[in-house]
């Protein structure tokens, strides 16, 4: 239940705005979007200043920001929002694979706000899971739902719900599409979470 569905009704007292002044602000969220890089498998030491300094080698950076967990601690991706989009697409295409103290990195364009944007109606629950449910084993006990929410939606996008059963190390995330949870599977099966190597499935149990 996040704040985002009260979207629904921005705008409805402003009709005697003139129309340009409403279009200029949708204008600027579509560049800021265009301008942020998703940087995931970061050690586990580098932390926002560490992070910005590195993507500076790409271009001009304005914010970086280490993705943090309940505890305090890294959770092992961040975004970087550079000045120019260009310099995002610069990124998203050095940055993959390079190594940043043994480890691969990934990058990809932060979608959390095309996911909010695009985000279905009320009632999108009701609709089958299968397909759409992911398990997560694997997890460091400390590992919050917020969490395991915040880094599908940063990396993945489109993230309905998610749970953990506390002190189990297993949680479930529940995407928009069936395409959505297939892409988390892929890309997250078999990576480190924390000092763990997570299992992602498909719930088979799921209707």
């Amino acid at each position: 239940a996040e704040a985002e569905g009260a979207a629904v009704v921005e705008g409805a007292p402003v009709e005697d705005a003139a129309p340009s002044k409403k279009a200029a602000p949708a204008k600027e969220e579509v560049d800021d979007a265009s301008r942020r890089v998703f940087i995931g498998n970061l050690p586990w030491d580098v932390n926002s200043e560490n992070l910005k300094d590195f993507a500076a080698s790409i271009g001009p950076v304005e914010t970086a920001r280490v993705l943090m967990n309940a505890a305090g601690r890294s959770a092992g991706c961040g975004i970087v929002e550079f000045t120019s989009s260009d310099s995002a697409a610069r990124a998203i295409e050095e940055l993959t694979g390079r190594e940043l103290a043994g480890r691969a990195l990934f990058a990809r364009e932060d979608r959390e706000k095309k996911s909010a944007k695009g985000r279905s109606p009320v009632g999108f629950d009701e609709t089958p899971m299968k397909g759409r449910k992911i398990v997560v084993w694997n997890l460091p006990y400390e590992t919050t739902w917020q969490e395991l929410k915040d880094v599908f939606k940063e990396s993945i996008g489109g993230v309905v719900r998610a749970n953990v059963n506390e002190g189990k190390g297993m949680g479930t995330v529940i995407f928009e599409t069936t395409e959505l949870a297939a892409k988390a599977i892929e890309e997250f099966h078999g990576t480190e979470w924390g000092t763990r190597t997570i299992d992602c499935r498909l719930d088979r149990f799921s209707s």
